[in-house]
Parts: structure tokens; sequence; C-alpha cells
């Protein structure tokens, strides 16, 4: 037959390499082939598979076996749905090998695994594994990332998924399966520099940020190394831009239980939620850094003018816990006998979450007289200056429109029954006697342990083993367990009587013992 399969993986190859590197349909391969080769009468004939005749000559189903067989050994790049493309690794192309990567949680190992690694871009793959010859009999290899002429150990390693499964990937979606990972997990020394030099990235993806200012960027070296630099530009928040003031409606959390929704409970919390922890740098450009000679007063003008505004408000019983035209009156008075307006306020900050944290009289008011969801807190600059601290002033005014409570308000969380782990049943173990042969499985472990999983068979038993130095055998294959004594002349199954032996000496022994 004419079109055997090298005459085919010939044509292949020739119709792939005139590509240079262009992806190809394989449509243009059964053309090349066809305008190529000669045919016989076999080639022509339909094969008949699973008893089912087929449309197509039989040569269209060699070259697709072809295709598949030099794909599979990633000699050929299969792109799916019938596309090829072809490409030779040549010597100039490792010094031109390049990628970026933007450090996110698994590049500092902020995930659930904390991986310390990330995966590089897939066009990179065929170089890569061709550079480090990486296979499924060969998944890693140790290199060095270079950073300020130092050399940081690290892996990069090939990592096969099992996308066959159900529920996962199509044929055509399966070469995907494999990435190729750069991973400093093992290594103290690399995580600590990818941690420092890296620190404006850490401290936005720790606080759960996105980073978007800083680039890491790997050039592969002669030596297959890895020539770490860093690319910052400019993120996306322009600090030159302040916010005038900051807002916010003030919810039942915060306030204290005798004015809170009659269906929420507790005593409130001193922090107030302003915004998204991803605006840190906004609020903190708004507090000047939080320069500790910042002054913060509250306004009690406008928090009178408020309480004459929401008096209505005192005689909802069946909205709130336990207001009342009495603790309306209390309340006013205490306002108007405030004589402290300054309030010593802070921030504090969770992964997600931004809040304000006050610990003065005043800042304790605000918690007592503030109805929730129809009460603003408004907190503007009222004197600025760049090189010292600034002024603030705090205002309570009635929102404009009631904001709509939190549909989780009032109801009780189900708090998860925490499981017990099961004791694992304790299994007694019955120790072998000693006048038995058989071996117990925690004496082998000790008998392996101490003899390292090596035949300990010295020139007594093999006199080609040098005396003098003590040489064991020292193979790890066939071992079996012996009696130094033998157990057919009175030796015990004892941890000191029993030793190590490749299947070969054991022989030996046995025979010289006969």
């Amino acid at each position: 037959m004419v079109t055997s399969s090298e005459n085919l993986r010939e044509l292949i190859y020739q119709k792939l390499v005139k590509a240079e590197g262009k992806i190809i349909s394989i449509s243009e391969i059964y053309e090349f082939v066809n305008d190529n080769c000669n045919f016989d009468e076999m080639d022509l004939i339909p094969p008949n598979l699973y008893g089912k005749p087929v449309k197509e000559p039989r040569w269209k189903r060699n070259v697709r076996n072809v295709l598949k067989s030099e794909s599979d050994k990633n000699n050929i790049i299969w792109k799916g749905r019938g596309l090829y493309s072809y490409y030779q690794l040549e010597s100039s192309s490792i010094e031109s090998l390049s990628f970026n990567v933007v450090p996110r949680k698994t590049f500092f190992g902020l995930d659930k695994s904390q991986a310390h690694c990330f995966t590089i871009p897939k066009v990179n793959n065929l170089e890569l594994k061709k550079i480090y010859n990486l296979s499924e009999k060969k998944l890693q290899d140790n290199i060095h990332l270079i950073y300020n002429n130092k050399k940081f150990p690290a892996i990069i390693r090939l990592v096969i998924m099992d996308r066959s499964k159900t529920r996962k990937l199509a044929r055509e979606d399966l070469p995907s399966r494999e990435i190729i990972q750069l991973s400093w997990i093992s290594f103290k020394e690399t995580k600590n520099m990818i941690k420092k030099e890296f620190n404006y990235s850490f401290n936005i993806v720790s606080r759960g940020g996105n980073n978007e200012a800083e680039i890491a960027k790997f050039d592969i070296t002669e030596e297959k190394n890895f020539q770490v630099s860093l690319i910052k530009k400019n993120p996306k928040i322009e600090l030159n831009k302040k916010i005038k003031s900051i807002t916010c409606n003030i919810p039942s959390s915060f306030v204290k239980r005798n004015i809170k929704l009659a269906n929420d409970r507790g005593n409130g919390e001193a922090k107030l939620y302003i915004g998204s922890v991803k605006d840190k740098e906004i609020f903190d450009q708004f507090f000047n850094n939080w320069h500790p000679m910042n002054t913060y007063e509250l306004n009690k003008v406008d928090l009178l003018l408020y309480l004459q505004d929401v008096e209505l408000d005192f005689s909802k019983q069946s909205k709130y816990k336990a207001v009342s035209k009495k603790l309306y009156r209390e309340l006013f008075d205490k306002v108007e006998r405030l004589e402290e307006n300054r309030i010593d306020l802070t921030y504090h900050e969770d992964k997600s979450r931004y809040y304000l944290r006050g610990t003065s009289d005043a800042w304790k008011l605000i918690r007592q007289t503030c109805l929730p969801l129809i009460t603003t807190l408004l907190i503007e600059v009222k004197s600025n200056n760049d090189d010292g601290p600034c002024d603030y002033v705090v205002r309570i005014l009635r929102s404009d429109e009631e904001r709509a409570p939190n549909p989780t308000s009032g109801i009780k969380s189900k708090s998860r029954k925490k499981k017990t782990p099961r004791k694992p049943k304790q299994t007694t173990i019955k120790p072998m006697p000693e006048d038995s042969r058989t071996v117990s499985d925690d004496l082998k472990d000790r008998v392996w342990r101490r003899d390292q999983g090596m035949c300990q068979a010295n020139y007594k038993l093999d006199s080609r083993l040098d005396k003098n130095t003590g040489e064991i055998c020292g193979s790890n294959e066939n071992l079996e367990f012996d009696h130094i004594v033998p157990f057919s002349r009175g030796g015990k199954t004892t941890y000191r009587n029993l030793q190590l032996l490749c299947r070969t000496h054991n022989r030996i022994k046995s025979d010289k013992e006969i």
C-alpha cells in the first residue's frame, strides 16, 4: 500500500512546515495528501467500522490516525475542531521567551490551599515543555528566579488534569487539561522575596482588593532560569481627585437597643460601616491618612434640628423597640447639656468592609439619638491642610427617603451544629507469639525502619563484600524478612533475631544451612 504511516507522516509534516507555524485545517491536509500521493484500490475502499460502511475513503482515516498519534507525542499542536499547527523550537527562541503575570491570591499563597504559585500563559506551554523536557515521565524541574542579581529557588511543573469524567470538558477541549506552573511553596527565602518586592500588590490582595498596579515580568535566561522584574503602572484610582465629604445611612446595627427596629436584637456596635475596603485609599486620603492631630467635632445645632424633625417618629412604638415621648425629652436634654462635642474617631477594617469607630461621649450620643434608616451621617472637611492635621465636622441630618431594612434583619441565623468527629475504633492488635514463624505488621515496620529498607548481607554471607569496610549488599529489590538464627533451629521471631535480606542472599543463606 502506498499510503503507509511513514509516507503519510512525511506528507503531513511537509504541509505543516510550509505553513510556517500558521494554523491549518484538516481539509487542507486532505487536499495536500490527495495531490501528492498515488492511491491504490485498497486506499479508496471505504472502511467498514463496527459493521457500518463509511462514505469517506480509507486513506482519510489513516491521515487522522497519524495526526492523533503525532499530537499525542506533542510533535504537532492540535488546536481543536480539526485545526493543527507545527512548531519547531529554535535556539534563539529560548532567549526571547517572556510573559507577564498580574499577582493574585495564589501568587502570594493567600488562597485556601496556600499555593504560592501561578499558571503560565498557555501560549508558552509547548516551548517550555521542550526546553525543560516536561512530560508524564518528568513532571517538574528545579529552576531559579533571578531578582536583583540574586538567585531564589523555585520549581516549574507540568500539571495534567483528568477532565474525562462526567460533567467535564468534551473531547475537543481536552488539550486544556495540561497546564504549566511556577511554584515556590517549599522555599521560604523565595516566598519572603516575593512578599517584600511585591509589597504593594500583597497589601491590596490581602485586603480583598484587585491588584491592577503591579505586574511581574518573567524572562527566560540562557541557563533556563527566569529573570523577574517589576512593572508598575498607575492604578485606576486617581488619588489627586479628593472626595469632599462622606455620607452614610445609619443602620439598625449601629444604634442602641432602645431605638432599634422592633425585630432587631442586641445593643448595637460602636463601629459604623461607610464603604468597601477596596476604597480604603480614597477614605484614607479623605482623612489625611488619619493624622494623629486631626480633629472631629459634632455639629450640636444640626443634631437639635434633627431631633425636632423626628419628634413624631419617637411615638411609633410598633416600629422601634422602646421609643416614647419621655425618651425623646431625655435625649433632647442630653444634647442641650453636651459640653464636649469632639469625637475620638478612628477606623477599623476587615476583609471586605471599612468602618468608622468612636469612643467619646458625643459618639455615644449619636448612637442613642439617631433613628435607623431615616438618619444620614455626613462628614465634611472644615479646614484642609495638606502638610498637617485637618479639621472635620460631623453632621446628623434626616434622610430625604427612608432606606429599606436589611432583608435579613431580625431573622435569627440558624447556627450549624458542630459535627463531633467520630472516634476511630481502637482495634487491639494481638502480638504474635515468639515461637510463631509469622512476623506481625508492627514488627515488620520496626525492622524495616532499622535496616532502612536495604539488604543486610555482609562478608559472612557473600565473600565478594569487603570485610574491612563493613560493606553490605544494600539492595532494595525483592526484600524478605529472615531469621538470623533459623527458626528451624530454635530461633525466635523477635526484633533482634530478624533482618532484611534480598531474595538472592536469602537463598544463599538457606543453602549454606542445609
